[in-house]
């Protein structure tokens, strides 16, 4: 699809539970350079009961295996889960981008190869491509992850729902995705990112 995300089964966030609670998430990929949109590779990334983003989600909610595990086994599946998002934001994550006068544009978001900035340029151009300093965010200054409503601006709850805010030191940028789960994703995504990057200052 043009999100360039595409979720067969959304079954293990509904509540759905699988015995198979054994590691995996070895992912057969080559490289991250991989232009290609039309988000094939990143199937396993939800569908499986044993990738990383639903390890993570078990390990969180405190299901199945993990609900006894010890901390260190939930670091563990934290380092899957942001392997698996930075593999991801590297070939580009969709999502709509809101502008401070109220203007949704579609946008590519892309970390860098050396994982110290996230660019954003329209769908139809090039991820590799030269952006601006003002369509480039370093992950260093990112402070916080902020989820639902955009600040100072009324939104259904629907809506509110699909939306998260990367707050930096001096800017904040307003994001939307195509739905909960998503918005879910990626904000579990950003949050670890922002952790990874403070434990290494």
């Amino acid at each position: 699809g043009m999100y360039g995300i595409s979720i067969p089964g959304l079954g293990y966030l509904m509540g759905y539970d699988s015995d198979d609670d054994e590691g995996g998430g070895g992912s057969g990929r080559g490289g991250d350079d991989d232009d290609d949109d039309d988000g094939e590779d990143d199937d396993h990334f939800f569908s499986s009961a044993t990738s990383p983003w639903s390890m993570l989600q078990k390990a969180v909610a405190g299901e199945g295996a993990a609900a006894g595990d010890t901390y260190e086994q939930l670091e563990h599946s934290e380092r899957m889960f942001l392997g698996e998002f930075v593999a991801m934001l590297q070939r580009g994550f969709n999502v709509t981008k809101h502008g401070r006068r109220g203007l949704a544009q579609a946008r590519t978001l892309v970390l860098s190869g050396d994982e110290a900035s996230i660019s954003w340029g329209s769908r139809k151009s090039s991820a590799r491509q030269a952006v601006g300093e003002s369509s480039t965010l370093a992950v260093v200054d990112l402070c916080e992850v902020k989820r639902g409503a955009f600040a100072g601006k009324s939104m259904s709850p629907t809506k509110a729902r699909c939306c998260f805010s990367l707050i930096a030191k001096q800017r904040t940028v307003n994001l939307e995705t195509i739905d909960p789960e998503i918005r879910e994703l990626a904000a579990d995504g950003f949050n670890l990112l922002i952790k990874r990057e403070k434990q290494r200052q």
